[in-house]
């Protein structure tokens, strides 16, 4: 089963992470490297745990955290050409750390999960979503949709999916968007 928590999210910090038994990936890292393993232990993760850092696009809400996270827990961090550029020419991840390029619709493995980039609007360098699937599961997560698009829903009982919300409001929806449909992919 893939378990989903929001750890945090808000102008001051946006962060989530996607596991199951074997693998832990987090998508943005936007508050303190204490508040982060803080969350992760709301949800029963150690961040020694983590396998990978995914990055959506270089905000502060959703980096800021990322250097000194790094310095303590070397864990691969992974985002777009641009967001590469950006965090290492400023310094925003640890020495050593090497951010892997994200190409849009290309699918990597990050341990048990398929992990597929794809690209969405916001008024970044470049922003984009991420699609993870481990079999029949599969979850995608957009942050900072600039422009809506058409999303179908199904019932919560269809979903093969554990979501533990860490105070974030389902409503919100142009801050932050869940989305697992078996058939939309």
């Amino acid at each position: 089963m893939i378990h989903f928590a929001t750890l945090y999210s808000g102008s001051s910090g946006n962060s989530t992470v996607v596991w199951d038994e074997e693998t832990a990936i987090m998508i943005d890292m936007g508050a303190s490297c204490k508040k982060t393993i803080f969350a992760l232990g709301e949800v029963g993760l150690a961040a020694s745990k983590l396998d990978a850092i995914l990055v959506t696009h270089e905000h502060s809400d959703h980096i800021g955290g990322l250097q000194i996270f790094t310095k303590n827990y070397p864990v691969p961090v992974y985002g777009t050409v641009e967001t590469k550029e950006y965090l290492e020419s400023r310094g925003l991840v640890a020495d050593g750390i090497d951010v892997e390029v994200l190409i849009p619709e290309r699918t990597i493995r990050i341990g048990s999960f398929a992990v597929t980039p794809f690209s969405t609007s916001h008024d970044s360098r470049t922003c984009c979503g991420f699609r993870i699937e481990k079999g029949t599961g599969r979850v995608a997560i957009a942050t900072d949709i600039g422009k809506m698009e058409v999303f179908c829903c199904v019932s919560e009982k269809e979903r093969p999916l554990s979501w533990k919300d860490s105070g974030f409001a389902v409503s919100a929806i142009r801050r932050f968007i869940l989305l697992y449909f078996p058939s939309w992919w």
